[in-house]
């Protein structure tokens, strides 16, 4: 991936064409969303002359791979929830921004995935994205789920639009 991208969850900057990037060390630029795809739920930010140090991505994920999905805190405090992957599966849910009900390959995870984690990176022991968090709400209670980063890989190789509109809610 590029050193100036960040990946997210479409559904995550649904309505917000520039978003506000907050970088470790507190301090906050400004983005361009570049790739939206409501099918995948997944996005790619543009943030101009960062230069972000790219982590690896993997497209496996076997049953029992541990790691830790980086949400979004407020603050130079890191808080990563432990995951571990129980199985693939394909979560029925509609599109962002759309009507459809469609089927988004993704991975199961043991994880106490909250609210701001949409969009964090999960990371494998050895330091590989497996994937983009994400929850759902499934009869009452939170389930974890990671949009599969070979599904990521694939967006990024479609390149980037400097002039998308991202659709509204």
């Amino acid at each position: 991936m590029a050193d100036d991208l960040v990946a997210t969850n479409a559904h995550v900057v649904l309505g917000v064409p520039r978003p506000t990037i907050e970088t470790v060390d507190g301090a906050e630029q400004e983005g361009v969303v570049v790739a939206f795809d409501g099918v995948l739920d997944l996005a790619l930010i543009r943030v101009p002359n960062a230069q972000f140090d790219p982590l690896p991505l993997s497209g496996e994920a076997p049953d029992g791979t541990v790691g830790a999905v980086f949400g979004w805190e407020r603050g130079p405090e890191v808080d990563p929830t432990p995951f571990r992957v129980d199985r693939p599966v394909s979560v029925r849910i509609e599109e962002v921004a759309g009507t459809e009900r469609i089927s988004r390959p993704s991975w199961l995870l043991a994880a106490e995935i909250e609210a701001g984690d949409s969009g964090a990176a999960a990371i494998d022991t050895d330091g590989n994205v497996i994937g983009v968090g994400h929850s759902a709400s499934t009869l009452g209670r939170s389930v974890g789920y990671a949009v599969r980063a070979d599904r990521l890989a694939e967006l990024i190789d479609r390149g980037v639009n400097q002039n998308l509109t991202v659709p509204n809610c």
